[in-house]
């Protein structure tokens, strides 16, 4: 896992951008874990129970493999469960177990699939996740970059082929559009001119009572930099009034607030809804990952649980 650059190298000495390369490799799981599930029949001939359940299982590894390169509780315990094939869906099982009350954002509480899938299915997908297959640092990818990921994501659906197989095809609004992401500059300029007037002058504990909302919030990025701009703002705050004793210093001269308090704002003040149910589950897999960025396991190690639960 040294991989630190904006483009991954491909066959043939040419170059991909991050973005795409990862959305290739969720969407070969997409595709590869719909189609073990559907020939199972029952609830799974449903595409939309598909594409929650499917959406769902992603989520959880990548988010548990993020949550490793950041040595975080249950760390190294994701690869440890490929080790012997046999094992392999009862111990990430139990993982999943141990993960819900230690993490509580409701990402691991629900009716997972795991034991509708083989082995084989789940350990290549881990096994994707690791070097040499993967050449990410996961403690590196930042949740910006996952929601532009995401943001093409949700263009697609799961589609029954005439083949009688599983595939992806474009969602109906997004047939006749290209995927356009607001670039991070603009999201930062139109998150800062708005709120810098609405902060101005408020104590961190003020900053609560202040209510950002996005009424269409696809995969988050709107809602992932009101939430960084108000961490921002709180942090400069405590060392403007000479209470940095309150922060968690990150580096030389570098501060982030507690988890705590970055939780508490969360939940108070960031607010997004959706027509698209899987943006709305994007956008709150964002703002997780955007919630555990510069956390460590000594500055998660007295918080439990460590994630809000953001389906309210």
């Amino acid at each position: 896992d040294s991989y630190l650059d904006d483009n991954f190298p491909a066959a043939a000495g040419q170059t991909q951008q991050v973005d795409k390369v990862f959305l290739s490799q969720i969407n070969k799981w997409r595709v590869a874990l719909s189609n073990e599930l559907y020939v199972k029949g029952g609830r799974y001939t449903s595409l939309e129970v598909l594409n929650d359940a499917v959406q769902e299982f992603i989520n959880q590894i990548i988010f548990l493999r993020i949550c490793e390169d950041k040595n975080l509780p249950l760390y190294h315990k994701l690869k440890d469960t490929v080790v012997d094939p046999a094992c392999l869906k009862t111990k990430l099982e139990e993982m999943f177990r141990s993960a819900d009350p230690r993490y509580n954002s409701g990402m691991f509480s629900g009716d997972d699939i795991i034991f509708d899938l083989s082995s084989k299915t789940i350990k290549n997908m881990i096994e994707d996740l690791y070097y040499p297959q993967s050449p990410y640092l996961f403690n590196m990818f930042e949740s910006d970059l996952l929601g532009k990921i995401y943001e093409m994501f949700l263009t697609e659906q799961l589609v029954l082929l005439d083949t009688g197989t599983i595939g992806l095809g474009q969602k109906k609004d997004c047939q006749n559009r290209s995927v356009v992401t607001t670039p991070t500059e603009i999201v930062k300029y139109m998150v800062e001119k708005t709120l810098s007037k609405i902060c101005e002058g408020k104590t961190p504990a003020e900053i609560l009572d202040v209510s950002v909302a996005d009424i269409a919030c696809g995969s988050g990025i709107f809602l992932e930099e009101a939430f960084s701009f108000l961490q921002d703002y709180c942090v400069q705050w405590y060392i403007d009034h000479g209470q940095i004793g309150h922060l968690v210093e990150i580096g030389a001269g570098l501060y982030k607030l507690p988890l705590q308090e970055k939780k508490e704002i969360l939940c108070a003040c960031i607010h997004g809804i959706d027509i698209d149910i899987h943006a709305v589950e994007v956008s709150k897999f964002s703002l997780l990952i955007k919630l555990i960025e510069n956390e460590t396991a000594p500055s998660v190690a007295e918080v439990v649980p460590i994630l809000p639960d953001l389906s309210g």
